[in-house]
């Protein structure tokens, strides 16, 4: 048995609320992610400016320890990719999805001309884990002074006889948590530290209903290169609409000044037992309006599917009824806005 497959206790599989609420109180409580990310290094004097210039986020005002999420836009201000952007002194990390850094590259060298700035694919170099609830916030603290206030999202590193070590805050669900990045060939160890202490895995079927819950999108699912940035509703957290010239800048400029977009990111609840698939059509009446983009089991008590997808407003927008076609006929559901009620 590998020290990745060991567990002191059984994982966490329940997707009731006031379970995972007293796991997390009672135990340090984690998630594997070591596949659900690439991650691409940015180094050289030029790198922030050169980011600036190519995103949605402020980058020149990140300093040290601080992040930011960002969109990635094309000259009609369609999405090319999203992540999130970490400063630490000597480079800026870019997280991505699974399989988006080759692309990612291929995009960022094609601006690539005097500037002082050196990509690296960090990928294969770094694991990736993630901890909540109040006995992760006591362990991280026992590893790393950071204040009582450190935001989301920020970064800090320490040095281990592995090597670097990245400690992140981050939201992965509606509760913000750390995520740690420790170099592969580490990851046992800290796997063992954290069995050691009787830490609780969740599974994969409890990470996704709190993803969805919270309603924090991804590429590929959610964000596609057929979306504008301000349809996914993460402006206030990945956009800069003060910021000068970059790519895609003048569609998000006319649509801030015209006030809204025509469709946005929401989310729908269904009855426990609709039998939902991802692409699955969403109409108001006759009008098709959406498809599915995720969909979970919900994270409470009385038992629903939750359903994550952008929706044109007209028919789409919160109070709104709408069905979903299924395998077993039509379903019917409710529009609500991001993130999900918890009760």
């Amino acid at each position: 048995m590998t020290a990745s497959d060991s567990r002191s206790v059984p994982p966490v599989t329940t997707v009731d609320m006031h379970a995972l609420q007293e796991a997390m109180g009672d135990a340090l409580v984690g998630m594997k992610l070591s596949q659900h990310h690439d991650r691409i290094e940015i180094l050289g004097e030029d790198r922030a400016k050169f980011l600036h210039n190519l995103c949605t986020a402020d980058v020149n005002k990140l300093s040290s320890g601080t992040g930011t999420e960002a969109f990635f836009l094309n000259a009609k201000g369609k999405t090319i990719d999203y992540g999130r952007l970490y400063a630490t002194q000597t480079s800026i990390w870019l997280d991505l999805e699974p399989g988006r850094a080759s692309a990612m590259l291929k995009h960022l060298d094609r601006y690539l001309f005097r500037e002082r700035v050196n990509l690296h694919d960090r990928t294969a170099v770094y694991e990736h884990l993630h901890l909540l609830g109040p006995k992760a916030d006591e362990w991280i603290r026992s590893l790393i002074d950071v204040p009582s206030d450190f935001p989301v999202p920020s970064v800090a590193e320490i040095t281990t006889p592995a090597g670097k070590v990245q400690i992140r805050r981050m939201a992965r669900s509606v509760w913000p948590g750390w995520d740690i990045l420790v170099p592969q060939d580490s990851l046992a160890s800290w796997i063992e530290r954290f069995d050691s202490m009787a830490g609780r895995w969740l599974d994969n079927n409890v990470i996704e209903s709190l993803r969805v819950e919270a309603g924090i999108p991804r590429f590929g699912k959610e964000i596609t290169e057929e979306n504008l940035a301000q349809e996914i509703g993460r402006d206030a957290l990945a956009i800069s609409f003060a910021k000068g010239c970059y790519i895609g800048q003048e569609t998000v400029a006319r649509l801030d000044a015209m006030g809204h977009v025509n469709k946005l990111l929401r989310g729908i609840e269904l009855p426990a037992n609709a039998s939902v698939q991802v692409g699955a059509e969403i109409r108001a009446g006759d009008n098709l309006i959406g498809r599915v983009a995720s969909v979970a089991d919900a994270l409470k008590e009385t038992p629903s599917k939750r359903v994550l997808a952008v929706l044109r407003l007209n028919g789409g927008s919160p109070g709104d009824r709408v069905t979903i076609a299924t395998d077993q006929g039509v379903c019917e559901g409710s529009v609500v806005t991001l993130p999900f009620p918890s009760t």
